[in-house]
């Protein structure tokens, strides 16, 4: 939290933070919870940008919250669009900062949502991170997924990337810390630990080229790493791959051009429970 500002631009509602990033880069990050009431509404995103100006405050790389309201009918279902959605006054904020729908841009005619309506079938895409076009080339792996915590709403995330930084990769390999402690890999590797210290004792005698500790070791780096990889395999929890299995489900569902939007909600209603 070190180096962070954030401003309150109204309270309970909205707020400027900035981030430090890399080297003397910074993120301006808005973060909203939008009304549900369209009177409400259509004052409060004018007087967002209002205090950013009144307060002298840099302009937003990202918009990011829960915005209670959608930019399209694709966005809910059943497809429709409410007395809360589409405001001129919010075209107008995203406008002003040029802001863009980053997962909607990504994925046009998928899909998806984050909120479903409690003891009902309706759904909609509430949660959202907008960005400005310079970010958006610096996203990716855009998500909506279950958060873990009690709540009627999913979470969204992306991952962003400084393209000016240099390339690393993905590191050394590692051995998935979810089966560290297994006791069956971890049989394994002493008996090959144990082989290899017996190889040790007798390359001593023999070191060749191609005999040697350096190349037993590394032999035995190598066969360590694929039987941990193969053991994480056959190890993920179960409720893991169900949840998977049904993520996978319901992106097929709700894409489904064969089903009627009502149809859609209720499957949808029904794989979620």
């Amino acid at each position: 939290t070190s180096g962070i500002i954030s401003h309150e631009l109204i309270a309970g509602r909205a707020l400027l933070v900035t981030i430090p990033w890399h080297l003397t880069l910074v993120l301006n990050i808005l973060v909203i919870y939008g009304h549900n009431d369209p009177t409400a509404g259509r004052k409060f995103w004018s007087e967002i940008a209002e205090r950013i100006t009144e307060l002298d405050l840099p302009d937003p790389d990202f918009m990011i919250g829960d915005f209670n309201n959608v930019e399209e009918n694709i966005d809910r279902l059943p497809m429709r669009l409410n007395d809360i959605d589409a405001m001129d006054t919010f075209n107008d904020l995203r406008a002003k900062y040029e802001l863009i729908d980053g997962w909607r841009t990504t994925y046009p005619d998928s899909k998806a949502f984050t909120f479903k309506q409690y003891n009902g079938h309706s759904q909609s895409r509430l949660d959202r991170i907008y960005c400005t076009n310079e970010m958006l080339a610096g996203c990716r792996n855009w998500q909506i997924e279950e958060s873990g915590l009690v709540t009627d709403h999913k979470l969204v995330s992306v991952e962003l990337v400084d393209l000016k930084q240099p390339f690393i990769g993905k590191g050394r390999p590692v051995i998935p810390l979810h089966i560290v402690k297994d006791r069956t890999l971890n049989k394994v590797i002493q008996e090959e630990a144990l082989k290899l210290s017996d190889d040790f004792e007798r390359c001593k005698h023999r070191r060749s080229p191609d005999y040697n500790a350096q190349i037993l070791w590394q032999k035995f780096k190598d066969k360590i790493g694929y039987l941990a990889r193969q053991r994480a395999k056959l190890v993920i929890p179960k409720l893991e791959q169900r949840i998977r299995e049904l993520k996978i489900q319901l992106d097929l569902l709700l894409n489904d051009p064969t089903l009627t939007e009502d149809e859609k909600a209720l499957s949808a209603a029904v794989l979620q429970e």
